[in-house]
This record gives C-alpha cells, sequence and structure tokens, in this order.
C-alpha cells in the first residue's frame, strides 16, 4: 500500500489516460455518425458554452471535454489518498484524516463532475446537463458537510479529531439526499442563486471554525485554492461574453482546469489542519 500511495500521481495519470483512450475510441467509432441525434427525447441542452458545435460528431466540443481530465486526475490522487488514511487513521491531526471516508467521497465528487461533465459537452444533452450540475453541487455540499461535522466535533467531543461510523454515515447520508433533492429540482436558473449562497455558507461557517478550533493550517493551500477559484469564476462569466466559437483558446475549458485546481488545494488544506484541544467538551 505504501508503493501505491508513493505511485499516486502515476497511478492518476494511468486512468487518466484510460479515460482518453476510451474517449477517442467511441469518437473514432461514431464519428460524424450523428451518434447522439438518435436521443432525442433527451433533448438539446438549454445552457450556452462557446465552442463550436459539431452535431454529427461523437464529441460534440472536445476541447471542453477533454479539458475536464484534471479532475479524474485529482479525484484518483484523493481516493489514494483515503486508502493511505486507513491505515494510519488513529494517528491523524484532523477530522478528515481521521475520517477516510470523507477522502474517499471527496475524490468520488471530483470523478463524477469529470465523467458528468465529459459527457455533457460530447453530448450537448439536457440529461447529461442536470448530471454535470450534480457534480458542481456536490464539490460544493460535501465540503459544507464536512465543515459541520467539524463543528459538531468541536462544540460537542471537545474537538478531539474521532473516527466514528455512524457519525460520517449520518453526514454521507445527508450529503447524498441533499445532492438527490438539489439536482432533481433545482438545476437550471436557480443554480445561479443557490451556488453562491451554499458556498457562501460554506465559507462562512469555514471562516467561524478556523478562527476558534483550529491551531494550524497550510495557508499556502488555501491560498493557491482561493487563487485558482478567484481565476475559474471570471472564465466561466468571460466565456458568455467573449466568444472565438472555432478558437483553440476556450474560456470554459480554463474554468474546467483552474476549477479543478481550485478543490484539489482546498482538499489539501483540509488534510492540514491541526485542531485546537479544547479543555473541555460540552455536555
Amino acid at each position: 500500500m505504501n508503493s501505491i500511495f508513493g505511485y499516486r500521481k502515476v497511478i492518476a495519470f494511468l486512468f487518466c489516460s484510460l479515460f482518453l483512450f476510451l474517449f477517442l475510441l467511441f469518437e473514432w467509432m461514431f464519428q460524424q455518425s450523428g451518434f447522439w441525434l438518435q436521443f432525442t427525447n433527451w433533448s438539446p441542452a438549454y445552457t450556452y458554452t462557446c465552442e463550436s458545435q459539431n452535431l454529427d460528431g461523437a464529441i460534440r466540443q472536445p476541447l471542453n471535454t477533454f479539458s475536464n481530465l484534471l479532475l479524474l486526475f485529482f479525484g484518483v490522487e484523493v481516493i489514494i489518498f483515503s486508502f493511505k488514511d486507513r491505515q494510519v487513521y488513529k494517528n491523524s491531526p484532523n477530522l478528515v484524516r481521521m475520517n477516510y471516508q470523507y477522502s474517499l467521497v471527496f475524490g468520488l465528487c471530483l470523478v463524477m463532475l469529470c465523467v458528468c461533465s465529459s459527457f455533457y459537452h460530447a453530448s450537448m444533452l439536457d440529461f447529461f446537463s442536470q448530471l454535470d450540475m450534480a457534480g458542481v453541487y456536490s464539490c460544493v455540499l460535501f465540503p459544507l458537510i464536512i465543515t459541520i461535522h467539524k463543528i459538531i466535533a468541536a462544540k460537542w467531543f471537545g474537538n478531539k479529531p474521532y473516527f466514528s461510523y455512524w457519525g460520517s454515515l449520518i453526514a454521507i447520508a445527508s450529503f447524498l439526499f441533499s445532492l438527490f433533492f438539489l439536482t432533481y429540482n433545482f438545476w437550471q436558473d436557480e443554480v445561479f442563486i443557490i451556488l453562491p449562497t451554499l458556498f457562501a455558507i460554506l465559507v462562512g461557517l469555514s471562516v467561524y471554525h478556523a478562527r476558534n478550533f483550529v491551531e494550524s493550517y497550510r495557508k499556502d493551500y488555501l491560498l493557491l485554492s482561493g487563487l485558482f477559484l478567484f481565476s475559474a469564476l471570471p472564465c466561466y462569466m468571460l466565456d458568455w461574453y467573449f466568444c472565438s466559437a472555432h478558437s483553440y483558446f476556450q474560456f470554459h475549458s480554463f474554468w474546467h482546469i483552474f476549477a479543478a485546481f481550485a478543490l484539489y488545494y482546498y482538499y489539501l488544506y483540509l488534510r492540514s489542519e491541526k485542531n485546537l484541544i479544547l479543555k473541555k467538551a460540552k455536555q
């Protein structure tokens, strides 16, 4: 297992290579076949992205499709972290590393976002647009659930990192229920209200937790996550207004790339937190 952990980037690269190979094989097998035209009941996607669409192609927006690969790379890395944490969780300094299931689910969120976004841009169909939004929701909702768990641990368990099957099970079940509810009911224009609201709550609770219950953390990880996030958001918006459909430079592709780095460094920040040890737990 230690050797696997040491080669986690190689393993992540191999997964990305396999994913790329399968998509290129799919494109080669169904090129100019109008493959997605048969799924008329799934309807064309209502959302807009700049890159020119090859409506008869198996991959209608290649740049926006393959720019998701970093999400898969980082997702596999995070999943490998979870297997390493499972070996040494009793000696871990924070709740995320001790509850190694959280790293597993966080990694799966990144992988899900990669797969769903890739199929959305390959097909440009509403069905995959909705799944893509499920991936986006998951990458905000799950960190929020983790943060709530950390605050509960601080308030009622003396802020000592602890492993809890029931605690993590309830947290993950709450996450899955919330993800299904939001994705099923609010995946179109409502997203532009709900996502910023969830993000604001996450930031507020994270600041509260860090100021009151954290002894130290890697500021460089948090800074890098913030820099990449605030580089990603303008790219998402600029794609609507500065569009060159046939260009190899697509703002939406850079949105994918910067967002992947932001999520990865945010995860590393979560792993770096070292809790304050409180004298008394609330009874």
